[in-house]
């Protein structure tokens, strides 16, 4: 979706927010974003009603409000079942409000920001954090309620071979392979890779924060998201990280301490090797049903052969990343997935450690100290990949 552009399916919004005025800008820069309101509410008393019966999407909600808050219109969210996503912007960040993030994550899809970050922040801090995360969690319903009608359909089959004689044996889920044996590690990492999913921004956040500006080698990310909201994800990530972040171009040579984003809508390919890696945006096929696709960024990178690749894979939904992680493992690269616990959605770690491509699952916020480990241990002078 692209800011300004229609949309023949918007993401249905719902906001919530006292203040008239707040309500007046979050309608202006949601719909001009392409974003369909389709209610506003004045306190959270009628927020589970209004959702079911105008089939919202996201809920755009204000903490702070004098008749029912904004903690009480999420526990009502949460107990009535209905599928929604919610960002909640509050006067301070504060771990109540980050604990009923953790807690609410698998069946109620939930961002927290703090207050100048939303309505009172103004248009520009709006579009910059706002509207990726309406995006990110509109897209991660429509995506529940797919894998939904797809498991409500399977069972309503089974139930009809069953009603006619027909024996029906349940196969057992897949076993988890394990992680691939620790060691040799790798010793000259030439390039980053990552790919994330539903919760991405957030995880990446928390994963490119504490790498240093002086970080010596190049990265490469893809995280799902439509054309017109990476630009915005880079910036965020930028102002608040040491390490320079933008988005990727087309051509552009690979740079120690700066990671590229691949725009959304399009494929992030990396060419050539040694201080000729660069990048190449196709619009190809999507693969995975993605575009871009962290397959072909990692099959891609693989390639670049001068020196190994570390890959990550954060949480996210699917498994775009899979195939790609066999590339990077049969190229002599180095693999890191999120574990389960801290994952807003283990899709694509999970189903990675199912295909046995892992080197190592760790908590999200192990995870930039074992990439800089890793790195260090690069052979001195050595020219990045």
């Amino acid at each position: 979706m692209n800011p300004g552009a229609p949309s023949p399916n918007p993401v249905r919004v719902m906001i919530v927010d006292d203040s008239p005025v707040a309500r007046r800008l979050l309608e202006r820069v949601l719909g001009r974003s392409g974003f369909e309101v389709v209610a506003e509410l004045s306190d959270g008393a009628r927020v589970v009603e209004t959702a079911r019966a105008e089939r919202v999407e996201v809920v755009v909600l204000d903490r702070d409000m004098p008749e029912r808050s904004g903690d009480d219109a999420v526990q009502d969210l949460l107990q009535s079942g209905i599928q929604v996503g919610v960002v909640i912007y509050a006067g301070a960040a504060n771990e109540t409000l980050e604990a009923l993030r953790r807690k609410t994550a698998n069946s109620l899809p939930c961002r927290v920001v703090p207050k100048g970050a939303g309505a009172g922040g103004g248009i520009d801090v709006l579009s910059e954090t706002l509207l990726p995360m309406v995006m990110e969690l509109g897209e991660e319903i429509r995506q529940r309620k797919r894998l939904g009608a797809l498991s409500g359909e399977a069972g309503l089959a089974r139930r009809e071979r069953e009603r006619h004689g027909v024996s029906v044996s349940t196969p057992s889920p897949p076993s988890a392979k394990p992680a691939l044996p620790v060691g040799p590690e790798p010793r000259d990492i030439g390039l980053l890779l990552v790919g994330a999913s539903t919760g991405g921004p957030d995880a990446l956040l928390q994963l490119l924060r504490p790498l240093p500006a002086d970080f010596p080698i190049p990265g490469a990310v893809v995280q799902h998201m439509p054309a017109g909201f990476t630009e915005q994800l880079a910036k965020r990530l930028n102002d608040q990280c040491a390490i320079e972040i933008r988005e990727a171009k087309n051509g552009e040579l690979l740079q120690p301490g700066c990671i590229l984003v691949a725009p959304g809508g399009k494929h992030l390919e990396i060419q050539g090797g040694g201080a000729q890696a660069r990048t190449v945006l196709t619009k190809a096929e999507p693969e995975n049903s993605c575009r871009p696709a962290v397959d072909v960024l990692f099959r891609t990178g693989a390639r670049t052969k001068a020196s190994p690749v570390l890959a990550v894979v954060l949480t996210g939904m699917g498994q775009d990343g899979v195939a790609g992680l066999k590339h990077i493992q049969a190229a002599g690269g180095w693999s890191i997935v999120q574990d389960q616990e801290t994952s807003v959605v283990w899709g694509m770690p999970g189903a990675a450690v199912k295909a046995g491509v892992v080197h190592e699952v760790l908590p999200l916020q192990e995870i930039s100290g074992r990439i800089v480990e890793l790195v260090s241990r690069r052979q001195p002078n050595r020219r990045v990949s």
